[in-house]
């Protein structure tokens, strides 16, 4: 009887320590589980964001410009830096996967598309430099325009609109609107109120 009692004993000893030893096998297992399907997961995101045909390459880059163009006022430097990392992308890494299959058009497109987010991002620069540095010279112009106007000095205004004209056509182009700018000025300061 002993020795029955003793082999119930190292059977029990044996059936409590198989049951803690399958426990921590499967907990291991569960662990590799867990690891593969956060991988898996990772992959999945990496995998969906990334364009899967040139068309669809396409189609995601000019919803990221547009998106870009509508927004881009009020970005912030956080936010362009996420719209930084996306046009890199778009720009160099799914560009160069996609380059042999574009066309000369879509090529095109693509350029198009890479000139439009400088712009865009440039921009707000543009207009801090226009009015720290710029905008006092066109309050000087305007008043220089409406002193000639106010004076009747129409010499003065066409050799004005020569010198823009040598300039550039947009030199041209703001001095008119100037002109138009000053002539409503004086319109409206000339009717009774």
């Amino acid at each position: 009887m002993k020795r029955a009692s003793s082999i119930s004993a190292n059977r029990h000893e044996q059936t409590h320590a198989s049951s803690i030893r399958p426990f921590k096998i499967n907990f291991v297992r569960m662990k590799t589980s867990l690891k593969i399907l956060v991988l898996i997961l990772v992959t999945l995101t990496v995998i969906s964001c990334r364009p899967f045909s040139k068309e669809s390459y396409l189609e995601k880059y000019d919803k990221f410009i547009s998106e870009v163009s509508e927004k881009s006022a009020s970005y912030t430097d956080k936010d362009w830096e996420k719209a930084d990392e996306k046009f890199k992308k778009f720009n160099t890494d799914w560009y160069d996967h996609f380059k042999e299959d574009l066309t000369l058009k879509e090529k095109l497109t693509t350029t198009k598309y890479n000139v439009q987010y400088s712009y865009y991002k440039a921009m707000p620069q543009a207009m801090d430099l226009f009015n720290t540095y710029l905008k006092g010279d066109y309050e000087k112009v305007k008043e220089r325009i409406k002193y000639y106007k106010e004076n009747k000095m129409d010499k003065d205004i066409d050799a004005l609109l020569k010198l823009a004209k040598e300039s550039g056509e947009s030199s041209l182009n703001k001095i008119k609107e100037i002109i138009n700018e000053v002539d409503k000025e004086i319109n409206n300061n000339l009717l009774p109120n």
